[in-house]
């Protein structure tokens, strides 16, 4: 679960390029400069464990899932998280965020990793995470990638206003289909919650394919055979309706679930609607996905299910559709998709970074290929090389210091 690591004679590295800047919180005497994290070579831990999808796993008494800020921290940690790619055979992959946030010895952040989408045919879940991918369909392949996320969990984190200033970051999981829909690869934009003016990136726009999560938390359309979005977006909280695609008869799929909602999967008959939060499961060939926090989409072709924690909205599941299409969790669902194109990526967000450094949401890099002092996330940090890259590879968390 955690990988420590000791090395010589660390070099400072440029880091926090790209993918939007903005005013971050102050009160901290940490270094605001990425390059001098970690500390010492020791000063990491490493979260490479896709979540479980579990309820009972969501308070900080788990272990292996809560990060508690060590009594050596400089004032900050930086914080590097990596979403899920999609499974199948054409892949999205999920993008990262890197934040510096502002703490104090003792505090408690819970860490989702999100899990890549089954990469079987005609069998398989989606990936769990901060919004879980949605499932594989009866008689086709891919399943969307589960968001990643690493948010502010000490016992007043039960509101927007309590928790979003003090830190969350949220990395869509990817979509595919016939298109791999990456996430993080699209234009930023301001996301106020919880009265931080955070940062939001969308995931490709494919022309043919599912919408990502959008900003606020909101989750991404299905698009119909004739290319028109159908209906709303999904509102956060809310679960993904679903819709017909055009096929024939009731074969259909669904939208990306709003943060805390569950998409809205395939279907071949009856078209219904994900659950809202704090549920949040995803829906799908006539009935709810399983239970679980952030839990993929069971085959065939469930919604993924929302992530709600202590009250807070994070996660919204993935939509798919009757065939390839399939989306990705994030800070609002991907949406679905007709049967043969590509669901969206999920949406992905930071929030509550140290006031004067540079805060950013990329698209995927490979572990050695993200600078920290004294050479990479890989080298120094043990980060995967392929985490979150296309073809069901799970993410990561990076915690240094």
């Amino acid at each position: 679960m955690f990988n420590w690591n000791k090395k010589e004679s660390p070099l400072k590295a440029l880091a926090g390029l790209g993918g939007g800047v903005g005013r971050g919180r102050s009160g901290s005497n940490g270094s605001t400069d990425p390059s001098d994290y970690p500390f010492d070579s020791s000063y990491y831990q490493l979260f490479n464990s896709s979540w479980p999808g579990s309820t009972p796993d969501l308070p900080v008494s788990h272990g292996p899932t809560t990060f508690t800020v060590p009594a050596d921290n400089q004032g900050a940690v930086r914080v590097i998280g990596m979403g899920a790619g999609s499974g199948g055979s054409t892949t999205g992959k999920g993008g990262y965020f890197d934040v510096i946030i502002p703490v104090q010895t003792g505090d408690k952040f819970k860490v989702i990793v999100g899990q890549g989408g089954a990469t079987t045919s005609s069998s398989g879940s989606g990936g769990n995470g901060c919004g879980g991918g949605v499932g594989v369909d009866q008689n086709d392949s891919g399943a969307g990638g589960g968001g990643t996320a690493f948010f502010y969990a000490n016992p007043d984190a039960t509101s927007d206003a309590t928790m979003f200033p003090k830190g969350v970051a949220i990395a869509g999981g990817g979509g595919g289909g016939n298109v791999g829909n990456d996430s993080c690869v699209g234009p930023t934009s301001p996301d106020p919650i919880g009265g931080f003016t955070g940062l939001f990136r969308y995931g490709n726009l494919d022309p043919n394919g599912g919408e990502p999560g959008q900003v606020g938390g909101v989750g991404g359309r299905m698009r119909h055979a004739n290319g028109q979005f159908q209906g709303p977006a999904t509102a956060r909280g809310s679960g993904g309706q679903m819709h017909g695609d055009g096929y024939s008869g009731d074969y259909g799929g669904g939208n990306g679930g709003g943060a805390g909602g569950g998409g809205g999967g395939g279907s071949n008959g009856t078209l219904s609607v994900g659950e809202g939060s704090p549920s949040g499961r995803g829906w799908g060939y006539g009935n709810n996905n399983a239970g679980g926090a952030g839990r993929g989409g069971d085959y065939p072709m469930k919604g993924g299910n929302g992530l709600t924690f202590n009250g807070v909205d994070l996660g919204g599941g993935g939509g798919g559709s009757h065939g390839a299409a399939n989306a990705g969790g994030g800070w609002g669902g991907g949406g679905g998709a007709y049967y043969d194109k590509s669901g969206g990526s999920g949406g992905s967000g930071i929030w509550g970074w140290l006031e004067g450094s540079t805060a950013t949401l990329n698209p995927w890099s490979p572990g050695n290929g993200i600078p920290v002092n004294g050479g990479s996330a890989g080298s120094v940090c043990g980060a995967p090389y392929n985490g979150g890259e296309g073809g069901g590879q799970p993410g990561y968390v990076v915690v240094m210091w």
